[in-house]
């Protein structure tokens, strides 16, 4: 009797402990996938204006804003290129053929988007974060929006 008590309480145990442990997979494969695949990223990027980050703050003069494939500047209203980015994070920006004029914020901005591979969105609080990085996996241009 004593052995079949025994028997009882350690599958009791390894079916709690087997729960638990398919439980942090699903998470963590559900987490792992959201990483790499986000279909909401590109709504996300095109969902307001962006001010670049300079110094860890947010240069709203500079906003820009990404919408139709095209990246305007808030500012002056030019096209300072073309861009896609897709559910796996890719980006690729394509600078406008027509110069922005001078004094107009963005040009700087555009240089950047001409090396950026990937674009990833956070968000805290109120703030969304843009983060594009090249080949490399460096930062080549840090954007913030906030929500309305």
């Amino acid at each position: 009797m004593l052995g079949l008590v025994k028997v009882i309480v350690v599958m009791a145990v390894m079916a709690t402990v087997g729960g638990l442990a398919v439980h942090w997979a699903k998470e963590q494969t559900t987490a792992a996938i959201h990483r790499v695949v986000d279909t909401s990223l590109p709504e996300k990027v095109s969902a307001h204006s962006w001010a670049p980050v300079s110094h860890g703050r947010a240069v709203a003069s500079a906003r820009v804003r990404f919408e139709g494939g095209r990246v305007t500047s808030v500012r002056c209203h030019a096209a300072l290129g073309t861009y896609t980015a897709s559910i796996n994070h890719g980006f690729s920006f394509a600078k406008s053929t027509t110069p922005a004029k001078p004094g107009c914020p963005g040009r700087r901005l555009a240089a950047s988007l001409r090396r950026a591979v990937t674009v990833d969105v956070s968000t805290a609080g109120r703030v969304d974060t843009l983060t594009f990085t090249d080949q490399h996996g460096r930062p080549v241009a840090v954007l913030q929006g906030r929500h309305r």
